[in-house]
Parts: structure tokens; C-alpha cells; sequence
């Protein structure tokens, strides 16, 4: 049995969540609050692209759908639930058809940043779930035992 590096340690993955979680959702206040801070121009397109269609309401749909699943994936990733792992990739993969479907939009730099780092967070989480001694964890009972 390998022994549980210090990156690999429960309390590692369970930081890396609450913050994903935490930035995530001050990534989505900072992208309403900081829209009148905009230049007039950009503000002025934004305003042209707010017609509710057909398409607009999908896109919402499907959005809110990832987004819940994202949020019961990392709750049960905390707790260690089995199916949380696949349904983590699965809600952080299914983010970018939802990002296709938006098409161009306009932020400020810092809700950029906090939208890369989210990224970049959920990339060292799903690297912890698949490559650490932790994803032992989430394998089925019974399963095969990979190095």
C-alpha cells in the first residue's frame, strides 16, 4: 500500500473544494457587480445580447443543470461518496458545451482571474480523485486494486 503523500491528504482535497466552491461563487457575484464598471460600448452590447429566445432559455436550463450537479459532485466528493468522483468529471466536463453555447461575453479582469483559477482548482482536485492515493476511496468495492 503506498503511503498517503501530504498533497494527496483528505484535507488537501477537502481545501481544494471549499475553495473551488468559495471562488466559483464569488467569481459569479463579482461577474453581476462589476458589469457597471464596464466602458459604455461593452455595457451597451451586453444590454443588445439580453433577448430571452428559445436558445437563451437551454442554455439556462443546461447551465443550472451542470451547475447543480457540480455542487452535489463536490459535496459528495467531500464526503467521500463513491459516485461522487465520475459525476465531478463528468459536471466539470459538461461545463464546456454550456461555455460553446454562451458564445463571446465580456468580463473585468478580476472575474476572469477568478474564473481561471476555479478552473484551474478543479483541475488539481480531479487530479488528486484519479492519480492520488485517494481515489482507492472511490473505487467500487471489490474492484481491482490499480497502482
Amino acid at each position: 500500500m503506498e503511503p498517503e503523500t501530504p498533497w494527496a491528504s483528505r484535507n488537501t482535497l477537502t481545501g481544494l473544494v471549499i475553495a473551488q466552491l468559495g471562488v466559483g461563487m464569488l467569481y459569479i457575484l463579482l461577474s453581476y457587480l462589476r458589469l457597471p464598471s464596464l466602458p459604455l460600448p461593452l455595457r451597451l452590447w451586453l444590454d443588445s445580447r439580453n433577448q430571452v429566445d428559445t436558445e437563451a432559455w437551454i442554455c439556462f436550463a443546461l447551465g443550472v443543470f451542470v451547475l447543480g450537479t457540480h455542487l452535489i459532485a463536490s459535496f459528495g466528493v467531500l464526503v467521500l461518496w463513491r459516485p461522487a468522483r465520475t459525476l465531478f468529471l463528468v459536471s466539470t466536463v459538461a461545463t464546456l458545451p454550456v461555455t460553446l453555447l454562451n458564445g463571446p461575453y465580456v468580463a473585468s479582469a478580476l472575474a476572469t482571474a477568478l474564473d481561471e483559477l476555479t478552473v484551474l482548482l478543479g483541475g488539481l482536485i480531479l487530479g488528486l480523485l484519479y492519480t492520488s492515493p485517494l481515489r482507492r476511496q472511490f473505487d467500487r468495492p471489490g474492484a481491482p486494486q490499480t497502482r
